[in-house]
């Protein structure tokens, strides 16, 4: 049986609220906050609605973190850790199952903690590849590789006031 509950609202599309377990109230040091890009396994099947096609998809990820350094300097707690993940989504309303696309994602998640203050800041890089499957269709303009590659910076910080902890982020 879980020892406690969690909750993350979005409020306006930037900030967010989670209920936090005892443990983690008291270390300051939460991996909950809610991202995007957060590195993490997974596996879900969803139903996508756009006229005039209908489909289904399944999506699934396989990701996880290297420990690399934690300490306190200057009333400070931080956590370092190597983090990589690589997702993939593929087509389950054909028989092929078409893969349609990957996305590989590396970076270096940074937490920080003092006294009921904390945060995240990430730097990361992302490559999302088209599937084959996608780039053998007649609709796809010709020599097009179907690659985005990208470097990111995002940060989220937030406050505990007992079990609640709003936080903000971009």
């Amino acid at each position: 049986m879980p020892t406690h509950a969690r909750a993350v609202l979005p409020i306006l599309g930037l900030a967010f609220v989670t209920l936090v377990p005892q443990a983690q109230a008291q270390t300051g040091l939460s991996d909950g906050i809610a991202h995007a890009r957060r590195v993490r396994s997974f596996i879900g099947v969803y139903q996508e609605e756009q006229a005039p096609v209908s489909t289904q998809l399944v999506r699934m990820g396989l990701g996880d973190g290297l420990f690399l350094t934690a300490g306190r300097t200057g009333g400070v707690r931080y956590h370092i850790e190597l983090a990589a993940a690589v997702q993939a989504e593929f087509d389950l309303a054909v028989s092929s199952f078409d893969f349609l696309v990957a996305d590989f994602i590396v970076g270096i998640p940074i937490r920080l903690a003092r006294g009921r203050w904390s945060g995240r800041v990430a730097i990361y890089h992302q490559s999302s590849h088209l599937g084959d499957d996608i780039l053998s269709r007649d609709d796809v303009t010709p020599g097009v590789d179907g690659a985005v590659d990208f470097e990111a910076v995002e940060a989220f910080f937030g406050y505990r006031f007992g079990l609640l902890r709003p936080y903000l982020g971009a």
